[in-house]
């Protein structure tokens, strides 16, 4: 200020002399107004105060407004932020479908957020969206943003936006499936609940098992599942049981001939892949693939008296060689070290 004070004075005594150049009386009658004119009064500087003082008021005012606008901007964030994880419910309307039949949510945004994104940063996503937030995972810093309906395609694209944003390190459509009732086979020996003390009163005829390993939530994604082929090395089975039939392969024509059906090679192979909706027994684990079956067991009616390790990895060889990419032992030992010793 003061240097552009002083510029000024100096233009105006210059002009006053280049005036006076040509009328001596004129040039000193200006040069002294010009003079005098240049210098600052008490009036112009307490004016002038004044004014610094009123503009540096605005200014301090507008950043506390900007402020209080930030602080409420962000409330309804702040306030989400303390519930527990949710998720967004989409109503009937909000589901599309792609041309593959996949269903898809046609309201909504899922924005994961960097790790240092602030309240205010998360803020302005949401209202660049022109959108509100009707989920969250507080984990993954995970946001469900509910938005105006939109095709698959006009979501990816606002998707791919999103992504420029600094702040934000993923954002997609969200994919969605209907729930649909856990998937129980209709054999009869069924169990369709199970708590701790499931087994106080059951007969020996339930799949309690199954409800106990939570295996029957499997079931439910069996279209996605490859067939899969499980060996079982135990004693003998019967290829003609009404639940195993057509289940049942021998590696080979010498194991085919070495089997002697027993009790407990027929549960293990029950438990594992009993035909499923069939209307009789109980249903296995496995609902597609064969099961390579092996008696490891020596039979008496071929003279066999002993059981030994060869037995049982021959057993498993044979059951890998055959295409078993799973193989089953249930096998155990009775006795003490001494009648072992003995």
């Amino acid at each position: 200020m003061k240097k552009r004070k002083l510029l000024s004075s100096v233009l105006s005594v210059a002009l006053a002399a280049v005036i006076a150049a040509g009328s001596p009386t004129v040039g000193v009658k200006l040069a002294k107004e010009a003079q005098i004119s240049a210098e600052p009064t008490a009036q112009s500087i307490l004016k002038s105060e004044k004014s610094v003082e009123t503009e540096t008021a605005k200014s301090v005012s507008a950043e506390n407004n900007s402020a209080k606008a930030v602080e409420i901007s962000a409330k309804n964030i702040a306030q989400f932020e303390n519930e527990n994880d949710t998720f967004y419910e989409p109503e009937e309307e909000s589901i599309s479908v792609l041309e593959d039949s996949t269903p898809y949510i046609n309201d909504c945004v899922t924005v994961f957020f960097s790790d240092n994104a602030t309240l205010l940063d998360k803020k302005r996503v949401v209202d660049s969206l022109d959108g509100e937030i009707v989920g969250k995972v507080d984990f993954m810093n995970e946001y469900e943003i509910k938005i105006e309906r939109s095709d698959f395609y006009e979501i990816n694209n606002l998707c791919d936006d999103l992504m420029e944003n600094e702040t934000v390190e993923f954002a997609s459509c969200s994919l969605a499936e209907k729930i649909t009732p856990d998937y129980v086979p209709n054999d009869p020996w069924n169990l369709t609940d199970w708590s701790d003390n499931a087994l106080d009163g059951l007969s020996q005829y339930s799949n309690w098992w199954v409800k106990a390993t939570d295996i029957d939530k499997a079931w439910d994604y069996d279209e996605y599942f490859s067939d899969i082929n499980v060996g079982i090395v135990d004693s003998g089975f019967d290829p003609g049981h009404e639940d195993l039939e057509g289940k049942i392969v021998f590696p080979n024509g010498f194991f085919e001939k070495n089997n002697a059906p027993s009790y407990h090679g027929n549960h293990v192979a029950g438990i594992i892949g009993a035909s499923q909706d069939n209307g009789k027994g109980l249903s296995g684990i496995v609902r597609d693939g064969k099961l390579i079956c092996i008696d490891w067991q020596a039979n008496e009616d071929q003279g066999q008296k002993w059981n030994n390790n060869a037995r049982i990895m021959t057993g498993f060889v044979n059951a890998v060689r055959a295409g078993a990419k799973v193989v089953n032992f249930s096998l155990g030992s009775s006795g003490t070290i001494d009648n072992g010793i003995d």
